[in-house]
């Protein structure tokens, strides 16, 4: 979908690149960076929603570990991850809330 805003821009229609910087307006960035976090990455889920749980379990806190780890959203306040673990630490069971 983010090709049909970005070929919006005058860049794309042959323009200059100072030509197209001018002819931006602060509307038009908005909409590019919505079509680029409105990606759909994988299995439905946009890039935005994927964002937020990478980041919480690259840097957020975790429990639970090694049996049952669930990872924290960045403030704290949101399990974005949970999984279940067999014996051997392999997840079984994974839940994601991209909320």
């Amino acid at each position: 979908m983010w090709f049909t805003h970005y070929s919006q821009l005058n860049l794309l229609k042959g323009a200059s690149e100072s030509e197209a910087a001018t002819t931006l307006t602060a509307q038009d960035l908005v909409n590019v960076a919505n079509a680029v976090w409105d990606e759909v990455l994988d299995d439905g889920v946009e890039a935005r929603e994927m964002m937020k749980v990478i980041s919480s379990v690259l840097v957020g806190k975790v429990s639970g570990l090694p049996n049952g780890p669930q990872f924290l959203s960045i403030g704290g306040t949101k399990v974005r991850v949970s999984a279940d673990t067999d014996k051997f630490g392999n997840r079984t069971r994974v839940t994601f809330d991209y909320t």
